[in-house]
């Protein structure tokens, strides 16, 4: 029986609930420590094996380090709870320090995996602050087994381009979970129905698809579906919006399938994380590519690259909104069914998770070998599929 000691930033975040459901159906006893969140109320995450680090909030750098001595006290009492541990598992920097403090208060093989979901703007900044952060992110990194990334970009850029960890680096896409969803049948007909969904926080994105609504409204219809804090009011207000830009609140992941009913493109634009932006892969690409409906992507990005290199849908570069604006102006039936049907199902396919975290898991634990990052960028590295042997 395999135990994993998984530290969270976030019980509540898909990242987390997905990789614990994943262990846990795989047979895996996962010990489950984390931050408290009061804004996210779910017990989908708790158990028995489930242990309270301490309240946290998003961004509260100063107020994070202030509590710091709780959280490492709290961490060690939680170690000494738990029972023998194959793996330590950390899901954020912070997390990564609170690991290795518990670490030797734990039993057994204790392998430290270090899972980035992105990077800060702290990490990534040019003041000795970030110097001092990346100094301290280096040192730990030295103590772990293995690096986990979902977008290799963060390997290829940061981990290896700039700090040279050492530690061998493993992909582990941001995926759709199990069962592959059906394939969009939606045909060629306008408005072009575009969807923007997750997180809504990006100001610039949000300005660009003003000035697409604005300019097409009757060539296009924008569906906006998650949460929205940062521009919440300009969405919620139907005064402050387009009348072709829906807001529709949001959605339950259990539900998530109706957000995609009628959609023709996933909206993947993220522009104000500057240099995090340009790395992240995030989890629209993998739920436009599972369905087959093509993905709107920054041409110069890892997301554009991905898209262009497996053709999963369009990319545009700058100016943004002039070039958004000149494809749906001049977008064809005949064009948008050629790019839909370009999506395979062997790529469809790739986009879902087929035991991706278990498979992973054995790789520390001996039980298999995967293949890690090469340190010279490679495409081919990216929805690739599940190797053939392991």
């Amino acid at each position: 029986m395999v135990t994993v000691a998984f530290f969270s930033s976030h019980p509540y975040h898909r990242k987390t609930v997905s990789r614990v459901d994943e262990l846990r159906s795989d047979g895996v006893t996962v010990y489950l420590a984390a931050f408290t969140r009061t804004s996210f109320q779910t017990d989908s995450i708790r158990s028995d094996n489930y242990f309270d680090i301490g309240p946290s909030t998003d961004g509260k750098y100063l107020q994070r380090l202030l509590r710091l001595p709780q959280y490492v006290w709290r961490s060690v009492r939680i170690a000494r709870s738990f029972k023998e541990c194959d793996v330590i598992w950390a899901n954020t920097l912070d997390t990564l320090f609170l690991a290795l403090v518990a670490r030797p208060f734990i039993s057994g093989r204790r392998s430290v995996i270090y899972d980035v979901a992105d990077l800060t703007g702290l990490q990534l900044a040019g003041h000795p602050a970030s110097r001092l952060l990346r100094s301290i992110e280096k040192m730990m990194c030295r103590a772990i087994s293995g690096l986990i990334v979902n977008s290799p970009w963060y390997y290829w850029t940061y981990y290896w381009g700039r700090l040279g960890v050492e530690a061998p680096a493993y992909l582990l896409e941001n995926k759709v979970s199990a069962p592959l969803p059906a394939r969009s049948s939606i045909g060629g007909q306008v408005p072009w129905r575009i969807l923007w969904h997750g997180s809504l926080r990006c100001a610039s994105s949000f300005s660009t698809l003003v000035q697409l609504a604005t300019t097409l409204p009757d060539l296009v219809e924008i569906h906006c579906w998650g949460s929205a804090d940062t521009i919440g009011e300009r969405l919620r207000d139907r005064s402050l919006r387009p009348t072709n830009i829906k807001y529709h609140g949001v959605y339950d992941d259990a539900e998530i399938e109706a957000i995609f009913e009628g959609i023709h493109f996933v909206f993947a634009f993220d522009i104000d994380d500057g240099e995090n932006s340009k790395m992240l892969l995030p989890n629209r690409l993998y739920h436009g590519v599972a369905r087959g409906i093509p993905v709107i992507a920054v041409g110069d990005s890892a997301i554009g690259n991905v898209v262009q290199e497996h053709l999963a849908g369009a990319t545009f570069d700058s100016p943004l909104s002039a070039n958004l604006i000149s494809y749906f102006k001049n977008l064809s039936p005949a064009t948008y069914l050629a790019l839909q049907g370009g999506i395979s199902d062997k790529l469809r396919g790739a986009a879902v998770y087929t035991g991706d975290v278990t498979r992973l898991l054995r790789c520390f634990t001996g039980d298999a070998t995967i293949p890690a990052l090469p340190a010279d960028e490679s495409i081919a590295v990216v929805l690739a599929g599940p190797p053939s042997e392991f």
